[in-house]
């Protein structure tokens, strides 16, 4: 199941992009997160949170960017790193349910508490049912239901 919550993971938060690209449009900070993506792309999660890093560096309201470098850390099993990123994604944007349901991965897969906190307030906000969502990311249907029953 760790594997399958990763590739989740990773399918979620590369889908995440709701900045406004003509916003960043050709500014370092869009060069840096490029880069970032194609060396998580490939596994060298490294070297996507130093691009990431520089990204935020760059533009510190660039939530994408907090949460590609998150998802990077967590492959990385870097769970705290991943969690504080997360947790700034959302105070810089606290209405995206889907910053939120990385959260909750995150959380189940670590160990945290607030898991299903964190999947509620997903579902709150994007007004979704999580267990079809879950199988859209690729999650077996018995999978999903574990999941939101094993959270919740």
């Amino acid at each position: 199941m760790k594997k399958l919550l990763l590739l989740s993971l990773t399918v979620l938060l590369f889908s995440c992009g709701e900045e406004k690209k003509e916003e960043r449009k050709g500014s370092d900070a869009v060069e840096f997160f490029k880069y970032g993506v194609y060396f998580e792309s490939r596994g060298n999660y490294k070297g996507a949170i130093a691009n990431y890093t520089n990204a935020i560096w760059k533009d510190p309201k660039y939530a994408d960017a907090y949460v590609n470098r998150a998802n990077s850390k967590f492959q990385l099993d870097d769970f705290n790193g991943a969690l504080a990123d997360l947790n700034k994604a959302i105070e810089i944007k606290p209405n995206n349910g889907k910053f939120y349901l990385a959260r909750s991965i995150i959380k189940f897969q670590s160990g945290y508490e607030g898991a299903c906190q964190d999947a509620r307030k997903s579902q709150e906000l994007d007004n979704f049912d999580l267990q079809e969502y879950l199988t859209k990311l690729g999650f077996e249907k018995k999978e999903a239901e574990v999941f939101v029953e094993t959270i919740c």
